[in-house]
């Protein structure tokens, strides 16, 4: 709708090729803040149930892994503006792409890497803290 409004539509290409590297990142923070911040999630239809005893646990990660996603991709958002600036339309978009694909790719690497080393040693407590008990 935005690029109707704006007459953007040149733009879009670029925009639908830098989700999936951008995907890649959320992917990877997501995996660490489940691994260091569970909590249960209730038994219930309701997606937006809340969950009764767990505090503002689940807000806060998810505020935090909002700060820390856009945090880890503020490199593409400078690549793809230096690129929109100095190129042209079409080699801007292949540069910006190829760079937040293999950008994405190696975070959600890393990031799944790193949470299972950290899985691995707390395990047990991993799965107390998400078992349908605490879920309420």
């Amino acid at each position: 709708m935005t690029a109707s409004i704006t007459n953007g539509w040149h733009y879009v290409p670029l925009t639908v090729g830098i989700v999936p590297g951008m995907l890649g990142v959320v992917l990877a923070v997501g995996n660490m803040v489940s691994v260091w911040a569970p909590y249960a999630l209730p038994d219930r239809r309701n997606p937006l149930a809340g969950n009764p005893g767990q505090g503002c646990v689940g807000g806060i990660a998810a505020m935090a892994a909002l700060l820390v996603d856009a945090i880890i991709l503020l490199p593409v958002g400078v690549v793809t503006a230096i690129a929109l600036r100095s190129l042209p339309l079409a080699a801007a978009t292949i540069l910006s792409v190829g760079c937040t694909t293999v950008y994405g790719a190696f975070a959600w690497r890393v990031g799944t890497r790193r949470a299972s080393r950290y899985l691995w040693w707390r395990m047990p407590e991993l799965l107390d803290a998400v078992s349908p008990r605490h879920a309420g």
